[in-house]
């Protein structure tokens, strides 16, 4: 990750500072990346993709530099993205804090040719006066497939995962016991929904012992409506729901109902 320090409180030309991470653990100044890193007071800063096309943009908050200094305005930096491929992972909690705050999230991948592990921990504050995304960000260069994932929930639950898509964000809810009868709900595994970038279309990829067996999928909105149902033959891990029956941005349900076991989850529609 890179690294982004604010500055203020001082007399004469004031910079922010970008340093770009060579992957090693050493950091050199990026002086081009930005057009303009002069400011007249800055304090505060976050990282997050707010226009969703998987690369992170920059929020910086400004604030008189002396009593007498105008009222600046805070500034924002898009990031246009290149070819590079990405992964962004909604985690939500269940027994851990519905924010997932404390979660670690380790994926690995195959970039230029070697095997590279990146970690991201959910953070409730990531500097003064500062808190990124809570959506974890990852940059994957060339990499195709997300070999492993891993997450570490701050419960102590854990969640191992192979052979992901990558420029797409997972969304994925913490599966835990729920204390009733192991006959009929799973604790061994779950959903993962995530959409197709280039079709629209959504996916739920069933990671518990319920792939390979016959079972009923539905989607529900936010009202508790039935919008979608499909029968899962469970041929394939992947079933995909088609984008013509998500008309509204909203919160959905996804459950998976099989004959002895029962999985839900929900992801939100932007």
């Amino acid at each position: 990750m890179d690294l982004f320090i604010t500055n203020g409180y001082c007399n004469g030309t004031i910079e922010n500072f970008l340093y770009d991470n060579d992957g090693t653990g050493n950091f050199s100044r990026n002086l081009s990346a930005l057009a303009d890193f002069t400011t007249p007071c800055s304090f505060g800063m976050a990282w997050g993709d707010l226009d969703n096309n998987g690369f992170q943009d920059l929020v910086i908050s400004t604030c008189k530099n002396s009593s007498s200094s105008p009222a600046p305005n805070n500034k924002l930096f898009l990031n246009n993205g290149n070819t590079n491929h990405w992964l962004k992972i909604h985690a939500t909690g269940t027994t851990t804090n519905r924010s997932a705050i404390g979660t670690r999230i380790y994926i690995t991948a195959l970039i230029s040719g070697q095997t590279v592990t990146q970690m991201r921990e959910i953070s409730s504050q990531t500097g003064y006066c500062g808190q990124n995304s809570l959506v974890a960000h990852f940059g994957l260069g060339d990499a195709t497939t997300i070999q492993n994932l891993h997450i570490e929930w701050p419960s102590g639950n854990n969640l191992y995962l192979n052979n992901l898509p990558v420029d797409t964000t997972l969304q994925i809810t913490e599966v835990v016991n729920t204390g009733l009868p192991s006959d009929l709900f799973s604790n061994n595994g779950g959903l993962i929904v995530y959409e197709e970038r280039d079709s629209g279309n959504w996916m739920v990829k069933i990671t518990s012992e319920l792939a390979g067996q016959t079972s009923f999928i539905t989607v529900y909105d936010i009202t508790g409506k039935k919008i979608w149902e499909t029968v899962y033959d469970g041929k394939s891990d992947s079933v995909k729901i088609p984008k013509s029956f998500l008309t509204t941005r909203g919160i959905y349900v996804v459950r998976l109902i099989g004959k002895n076991q029962s999985l839900e989850t929900k992801f939100a529609l932007k």
